[in-house]
């Protein structure tokens, strides 16, 4: 499972989701607290930055996003967006 995250509210509303379920997330550069980094750390989960800013309305960056994520996993893999 893949956790696209964008905002920090977004982060912080799936934050035990994507332990839980040992998820790989990608998130904006600039999300992460030191403290979220050190337990996603722990919690030996895989942390992939965006290589370019997504805005979460905006839809053509979101899907940008998207088929990015798709293209560096699995062909099947469950991907969950976060979109405002």
């Amino acid at each position: 499972m893949i956790y696209l995250i964008f905002s920090h509210a977004g982060l912080a509303e799936a934050l035990d989701d994507i332990i839980a379920d040992k998820a790989t997330l990608w998130v904006n550069d600039d999300i992460l607290t030191p403290e979220q980094s050190a337990q996603l750390t722990t919690a030996n989960i895989t942390v992939n930055l965006l290589p370019l800013f997504v805005k979460p309305s905006d839809e053509k960056s979101v899907v940008t996003a998207l088929e990015l994520v798709e293209k560096q996993s699995e062909k099947d893999a469950e991907i969950l967006v976060e979109y405002n």
